[in-house]
């Protein structure tokens, strides 16, 4: 048995790879089958914007067109980079015992996960290996085409910034946010994180504009609020993170009138200094604020509130008989 630093391979001659090559039969409904379109929901994307289509949806489509046991995948030779801890496998694909593909799956050892073992970056390698042959058959062929990627990104993922990383970061915009998300990249040339706002790392962002350019219902709200007296610059400075450019727009509203609902309110507050309200609280805080539309200010000045909760008590005070 041949290895290669301790991976074991078959030996070349067990089996002609090359036979049958170009004389498999497959007819216009398999050869449609093969050919057809994913769907949007069933791709992802990387952090760095490459997008892909999960492995097992590649076997699937196999399976459903040559049926299972159908296809092989022969492993025909093993190399393993120690100083990359990297793993390459070539592979040779084979549908009803003929030859179609030849390709190298790599994948990668991360030490620092302990869930991972040499085992299952072979498999990873396998996957990539399935992956590569698959092309020869035109499965999944809308992932390389320059028109349909840049479409599908503007439809269904979002870039953006997140703490710690230097460049912007790609997600579907159905996914979680990241973990210390900062806020979506509006100007796409700009490819370093912005500097110079305010708000503090607990704060979310706001957003001026949606990644395709249009105003956000939580920007539209800001400026509505401060321009009408509700709400002081300052108080959203405590709530936000706001980067420069915004922060300069924001400026240059102009206050039209003083709201009842802030008189009295410390709008400088550090609103991470604050205690969390408790369910009690926030309950006999809502009832008060039917009558008493200053409740809002007391409130917020003693307690820190959820966005949820900031809302609610909020709009029942805006509402307000005294306001």
């Amino acid at each position: 048995m041949e290895t290669s630093n301790n991976i074991p391979t078959i030996y070349k001659s067990e089996i002609n790879i090359f036979q049958g090559a170009s004389t498999l039969s497959i007819s216009e409904d398999e050869t449609k089958k093969l050919s057809a379109d994913f769907s949007n929901e069933l791709i992802e994307i990387r952090p760095d914007g490459m997008i892909f289509l999960p492995q097992v949806f590649w076997r699937e489509r196999l399976n459903k067109v040559f049926g299972i046991g159908q296809w092989a995948l022969i492993i025909k030779h093993n190399t393993q980079d120690v100083e990359r801890n990297k793993l390459y496998v070539e592979s040779v694909m084979m549908i009803r015992g003929c030859y179609i593909s030849t390709a190298v799956g790599e994948a990668e050892l991360h030490e620092d996960n302990k869930m991972q073992s040499w085992a299952s970056v072979w498999e990873s390698a396998k996957s990539d290996s399935i992956t590569r042959c698959c092309k020869d058959l035109g499965i999944a062929s809308q992932l390389w085409q320059p028109n349909f990627i840049n479409k599908w990104k503007d439809d269904n993922a979002v870039q953006v910034w997140v703490d710690g990383k230097n460049r912007p970061q790609w997600r579907k915009k159905t996914a979680k946010a990241f973990f210390k998300e900062k806020g979506f990249v509006v100007d796409h040339n700009e490819q370093t994180p912005p500097s110079g706002g305010s708000g503090t790392s607990e704060n979310p962002w706001l957003n001026k504009t949606t990644r395709d350019g249009k105003i956000t219902a939580e920007w539209e709200r800001v400026i509505k609020d401060i321009s009408s007296g509700v709400v002081t610059l300052a108080f959203i400075k405590g709530k936000y993170k706001i980067n420069a450019a915004n922060l300069a727009d924001l400026s240059a509203v102009k206050v039209e009138q003083s709201h009842p609902i802030i008189k009295g309110a410390n709008t400088e507050f550090k609103e991470s200094e604050l205690p969390a309200i408790s369910e009690i609280s926030f309950k006999t805080a809502m009832k008060m604020a039917v009558e008493d539309g200053s409740i809002y200010s007391r409130t917020i000045a003693k307690y820190k509130l959820t966005k949820y909760q900031d809302e609610k008590l909020f709009d029942v005070c805006k509402s307000a008989k005294t306001a």
